[in-house]
């Protein structure tokens, strides 16, 4: 298999990159200075563990947990099972060839162009998976935290208490910071799919998935709706 591109799809796939790379930074900056999506949950599941800490009852909260787990499970299960997919479609490129080239605007292309779009959206998709189950880990330990909270009637007066439960809002945070970066993994997949059709649909897919997913976090009606308003 040769790993050269034609410029055009190397182009592409720069654009690409330098999309999901950039809005990483950009979205990590631009948080600091105005509500997202992620900095807005991050401050309440800092708040919802303290809460926990006030509680005796804590089973509500293990529950919570445990459904949060589920959803990491779920998209780490599915994503496994499109790297199979994938593998599948890698053994046979060269019929896969044929009935791309018959798709609307579908651009001429070489097996070994094809066999490198499907090892990019393996990588994608590995990347994927990585979070996700560490997102599932984190949560573990999250509910390890919820079991070792103190129950004692000053536990709120207690700095080790209140650092434990800190410490568990934060752990919760990179858990729903790392299911954010799997999520943001599927987004990024869909510009790459159109790239087995055309690289000039890749480019525009780049940009526009880009926009959607900067819309969503920043200025959408959920994350109106998660910060506090000005009395």
């Amino acid at each position: 298999m040769s790993l050269s591109l034609p410029n055009a799809d190397l182009f592409s796939l720069l654009l690409w990159l330098g999309c999901w790379l950039g809005y990483l930074w950009f979205a990590h900056v631009r948080a600091q200075s105005r509500a997202s999506l992620l900095s807005t949950l991050r401050t309440y599941r800092k708040l919802w563990l303290r809460n926990t800490l006030e509680r005796d009852n804590r089973i509500a909260d293990a529950s919570l947990v445990h459904n949060l787990m589920q959803s990491a499970t779920f998209f780490s299960s599915t994503t496994l099972l499109i790297m199979g997919g994938l593998l599948a479609f890698l053994g046979a490129s060269e019929k896969n060839l044929d009935l791309l080239s018959s798709l609307p605007f579908a651009k001429q292309q070489t097996e070994s162009l094809l066999e490198i779009k499907v090892l990019v959206m393996l990588l994608i998709f590995v990347h994927a998976f990585l979070r996700f189950t560490w997102s599932v880990r984190q949560f573990n330990v999250v509910c390890i935290f919820i079991g070792a909270f103190p129950n004692d009637e000053n536990r709120m007066q207690d700095p080790a208490a209140l650092d434990m439960a800190e410490r568990a809002g934060n752990l919760a945070g990179y858990a729903g910071e790392h299911f954010t970066q799997g999520l943001r993994s599927y987004y990024y997949a869909l510009p790459v799919m159109l790239w087995f059709i055309n690289p000039l649909l890749f480019v525009l897919a780049s940009v526009t998935i880009t926009l959607v997913v900067y819309f969503m976090e920043f200025h959408s009606s959920t994350v109106a709706a998660l910060v506090p308003r000005e009395k």
